[in-house]
């Protein structure tokens, strides 16, 4: 009985050492979430047709040419309509800003962006960031998607373990928009309906995350842009800046990024969702293609 029980544990003991080999190649082996990108080199492309009844700005967001993913080449097509680029003093994003012809007739705007994606993202430290007093209250404010102290805010900071650390309530707070909230791209995408009801679209995710830092006293926004990872249609991504250490700090409580972004990311707009934004009554048709460019 006792030699029995004695090949029944070394056999357990076998299975336990090959499932942790095993395991241990996969990590080995698998590409790493940093450092490493399949393909380096995209064509970032967006068609944008409008259509308005009388001359209307449109503002579109282009990507950031000031970080880590440089921007090789870009152009611009626009045929009856006049552009201008503008780039903000604050975040140093860039948007082409479109007079529309109006009389009811339709417009396209194309853009093509050749960019080198990131490297050596595990070396790299985020730049400090000096806020001025308007600027942190500005990222403390509710706004019209992100309720800032409103009751399902405050309910689920109050059931949080209580701490006097910023960091480890700003780590709180990433957990719980990752781990603690359902998906629901059905669903709505405000801050309040994503807390008071435990899922969110992924829009939803970083406005409650946001809402939620901005309750708590930690500056935050929302960031805008792209996952150069797959050739064809391609949609925006949101994920979240917060302010800490005197500088703006990445997560992605939509996909668990804490402190960094994979190299392939690309960001177009700081501090909103909307690549395009128009006036409510303008018809506007918008579409996103990524494509792999040769070494």
């Amino acid at each position: 009985m006792v030699r029995e029980q004695k090949r029944t544990l070394w056999a357990v003991c076998c299975l336990v050492l090959v499932a942790a080999a095993t395991l241990a190649a996969r990590q080995v082996l698998a590409p790493k979430a940093v450092g490493v990108v399949p393909h380096k080199f995209w064509r970032l492309r967006y068609e944008v047709d409008v259509r308005t009844e009388r001359p209307e700005r449109l503002y579109v967001s282009l990507p950031n040419d000031a970080g880590p993913a440089g921007i090789r080449r870009e152009a611009f097509s626009r045929p009856g309509l006049a552009m201008d680029i503008q780039r903000s003093p604050k975040t140093g994003g860039r948007s082409a800003v479109l007079l529309t012809p109006g009389k009811g007739r339709e417009a396209r705007f194309a853009a093509e962006f050749d960019i080198r994606t990131r490297i050596a993202l595990a070396n790299r430290s985020f730049p400090p960031n000096k806020l001025t007093v308007a600027d942190r209250q500005r990222y403390l404010q509710p706004e019209v998607n992100i309720q800032v102290g409103g009751p399902a805010a405050n309910k689920v900071l109050a059931a949080l373990p209580a701490t006097q650390d910023s960091a480890e309530r700003l780590r709180q707070i990433f957990e719980y928009c990752w781990m603690s909230l359902a998906s629901d791209e059905s669903g709505r995408s405000t801050a309040a309906s994503a807390l008071s009801t435990g899922s969110a679209t992924e829009a939803g995710r970083a406005r409650a995350m946001v809402a939620l830092c901005r309750t708590a006293g930690i500056p935050a926004r929302v960031v805008t842009g792209f996952s150069l990872d797959n050739p064809g249609p391609t949609q925006p991504l949101a994920w979240v800046q917060a302010y800490v250490n005197s500088a703006w700090i990445p997560y992605d409580p939509a996909r668990g990024y804490a402190k960094f972004l994979p190299d392939n990311r690309v960001t177009v707009r700081t501090g909103g969702l909307e690549i395009v934004r128009a006036p409510a009554n303008t018809s506007v048709h918008i579409r996103y293609f990524a494509e792999r460019l040769d070494d």
